[in-house]
């Protein structure tokens, strides 16, 4: 992907960090603006660049700025794995990978249909139940976004962890602190702080979700807010 455009790191990645529509073209004019003045500062321009994108645009800054060189990742295994010499004297080499592509493209739409309809519901139920809960934007079948203002979104974890419900924290691609990529959308701390995101996949039933949606609940009924 390169750094911007509509193949580019917002349009691609933002929907599944939670960004909206606005969110997304918000995102990708900084970027833009980002390579203008990396133009202007470099001399060099790697925003159209196939992989500068990756990760956020860390592509596009490590070809900037540190002169890096981007370099397929199945590549990388498999030169770190020597196939071609484990394989040099194999008459055949089978692979499941294209029936496995085949039969994950067959099942992609109806797979995509359960999941939007799943996080549909629990869009409904908690928003219905959960008093102050926030739904951080993006329309991604797969991933929502949520926040409890006021609530550490590590705490919800481990209170949802008790009931075998596991959720990651803020944005994805995030160490440490706040997330940058909530914070460049404008999100409130109070937000940031208390957000997580819940992932749907072909396996998720609709008592997953129930039980999401009972455990959130319980857990603003008994858990205190976060004291600043």
């Amino acid at each position: 992907n390169p750094l911007f455009g509509n193949w580019g790191a917002a349009y691609i990645f933002g929907p599944q960090k939670g960004a909206s529509p606005q969110d997304v073209k918000v995102l990708d004019d900084a970027s833009r603006s980002f390579a203008a003045v990396t133009r202007t500062y470099t001399g060099h321009d790697f925003s159209q660049t196939a992989g500068a994108g990756a990760a956020g645009g860390m592509g596009f800054a490590f070809l900037a700025y540190l002169h890096g060189r981007l370099c397929s990742g199945i590549q990388i295994v498999l030169d770190s794995i020597r196939l071609a010499e484990a394989v040099k004297d194999a008459d055949y080499v089978i692979t499941a990978f294209g029936t496995a592509a085949e039969i994950g493209s067959a099942k992609m739409a109806e797979a995509t249909n359960t999941m939007a309809e799943l996080r549909a519901h629990a869009i409904d139920r908690l928003t219905a139940e959960v008093d102050g809960l926030v739904v951080i934007g993006g329309g991604s079948p797969h991933i929502l976004s949520i926040s409890l203002p006021g609530y550490r979104s590590e705490v919800l974890m481990n209170f949802l962890e008790a009931r075998s419900i596991y959720t990651s924290k803020s944005s994805a691609c995030k160490k440490g602190g706040r997330s940058h990529v909530l914070e460049a959308i404008g999100l409130p701390a109070n937000v940031i702080d208390g957000a997580l995101r819940i992932s749907f996949s072909r396996y998720t039933t609709r008592e997953d979700i129930d039980a999401l949606c009972d455990a959130l609940r319980d857990a603003k009924q008994s858990l205190f807010p976060s004291l600043h």
